[in-house]
């Protein structure tokens, strides 16, 4: 038994909840709850001054086979309020948490910042809701932004426990481009993601930006993580959880299942792993289309607008070319308009071949339940990421040298042959003439480009590497960033 109790006297979200104890039925039975017993408010201390946003309070009952079920209670703006209990069930389990977000005033020194807070109560009991972020315990994130047209946008975090379910905070609104800092409790199991949105329409959904992976964070670090820094373009999924499960199981970006070759990229997304593009804001054309080749036959081709249907393959070995072309035209988009990507790769069906339980290969329906199906085949396509030196988050480099890390690897789970070679190539036409970069190699499937751009060029890049198991990539991408005037 649960007692809530809700009021809007105070002007915002107020939830008193009651745990009695445990109790058992034998017959007709009254239980009385009493809205003074939750007499513990939620509330967290952070080191720099915030205010709350939101708060969450999670109760995840299990009963004595091993079944869970998951409570969650959410304010924004709001207080809620907890009875304490401190005798572990009899039967059963109990595991409650607590959660914030807090964010700085407007007119805070700096840049602005967040407290994405959330905490595990002990196994079985209720203390007092009363939490301190102590600045040993937290993970901080400088956030950058980046975007050609200037827009109101929203950024938002997602924070999981095992088995306590997404824990969604509230959306808030982000001025691009620009940054802030992020502050994340951290535990050994405790997963965030954050993503952002490039509009926030007052009569629409949120739309445009990027989405992250899921991700453990660690006590005391310190990152800076680029969002939408050019060039955009297609992107594989990727997890950076290792052992650690995910909230749900990933599909790899190219597998085999016997002969059929399912394939998943999303164009215009960003270089930092585990980012994926969420969609484009409204208004925006946006067209993609896709062809596979078999020996260099075509086979499949055609929209991939709503993602590239399961292609049928040969039984026989056989070398596979993929290849997606993806244009989005509008007012909020200036730059990586457009990109033309080409992946080869040999392939060949491999029996009993399976993927790890965070990953899936398709989902089939058993006895009325949908079940993971983990037998597939993850394919060599490689994969690539761009680093312009100096970049403005306005997508703006200075006029002159232009210095490019590119890295070359292969999507997860795939094997990694060894990266035999890369070139890159630039163009302030759109193609038509083409200007030779200086590559050197910088460590392991890292290269280093060296060209130069004179004020005012749209830089339009072409990319080509290759692996030593006969694999390659070859990448254009039109106006994928602008050399200031």
């Amino acid at each position: 038994v649960i007692g809530e109790f809700d009021s809007l006297a105070s002007g915002t979200p107020q939830t008193h909840l009651v745990f009695p104890p445990q109790f058992a039925v034998a017959r007709n039975t009254t239980v009385h709850v009493a809205e003074r017993a939750a007499r513990s408010e939620i509330t967290m201390v952070t080191p720099r001054p915030a205010g709350t946003a939101d708060v969450t309070f999670t109760a995840v009952l299990g009963d004595r086979l091993g079944s869970k079920d998951s409570i969650q209670w959410f304010n924004a703006p709001g207080a809620i309020w907890v009875s304490p209990m401190g005798r572990r069930p009899a039967r059963g389990t109990l595991q409650a948490d607590a959660s914030m977000q807090l964010i700085s005033s407007p007119g805070a020194a700096g840049p602005p910042y967040a407290y994405s807070l959330n905490y595990a109560d002990p196994a079985g009991t209720i203390p007092a809701q009363h939490y301190r972020a102590r600045p040993s315990d937290l993970a901080a994130i400088t956030e950058r932004y980046y975007q050609d047209v200037p827009s109101a946008g929203a950024w938002t975090t997602l924070g999981a426990f095992p088995n306590e379910g997404l824990l969604g905070f509230t959306l808030v609104p982000l001025a691009l481009p620009g940054q802030q800092i992020q502050y994340f409790s951290t535990a050994p199991d405790l997963l965030w993601s954050s993503g952002y949105n490039s509009a926030v329409p007052a009569d629409g959904p949120v739309s445009g930006g990027q989405n992250g992976a899921f991700q453990v964070l660690h006590a005391g670090e310190r990152l800076t993580v680029d969002w939408n820094r050019y060039p955009l373009h297609p992107q594989p999924d990727s997890s950076a959880l290792g052992r650690v499960p995910p909230p749900f199981p990933l599909l790899p970006s190219a597998i085999r299942s016997g002969n059929t070759l399912t394939l998943t990229v999303t164009p215009f997304s960003d270089n930092q792993p585990g980012h994926l593009s969420a969609g484009s804001v409204p208004g925006t054309t946006v067209v993609q289309s896709y062809q596979v080749d078999q020996n260099g036959a075509p086979i499949a081709s055609g929209s991939a607008a709503d993602g590239v249907p399961p292609v049928t393959l040969s039984s026989k070995p056989s070398v596979v070319r993929f290849t997606l072309d993806a244009a989005r035209t509008g007012t909020s988009y200036l730059l990586s308009t457009s990109s033309h990507t080409v992946w080869t790769w040999r392939s060949a069906p491999r029996p009993g071949a399976t993927v790890p339980s965070s990953w899936y290969c398709a989902y089939v329906l058993r006895h009325g339940v949908y079940v993971a199906v983990r037998a597939c085949a993850v394919q060599p396509m490689m994969m690539l990421d761009y680093q312009v030196q100096g970049l403005a988050l306005d997508g703006t480099a200075a006029p002159g040298p232009q210095l490019i890390g590119v890295r070359v690897g292969h999507i997860q789970l795939a094997g990694a042959a060894r990266i035999t070679g890369a070139t890159v190539r630039a163009s302030c036409d759109g193609g038509k003439t083409w200007q030779p970069a200086i590559v050197r190699r910088a460590g392991a499937g890292n290269f280093l480009a060296a060209f130069s751009a004179p004020a005012g060029c749209a830089v339009t890049l072409r990319v080509t590497a290759a692996d030593a198991a006969g694999g390659s990539i070859a990448e254009t991408v039109y106006q994928a960033y602008r050399v200031a005037d």
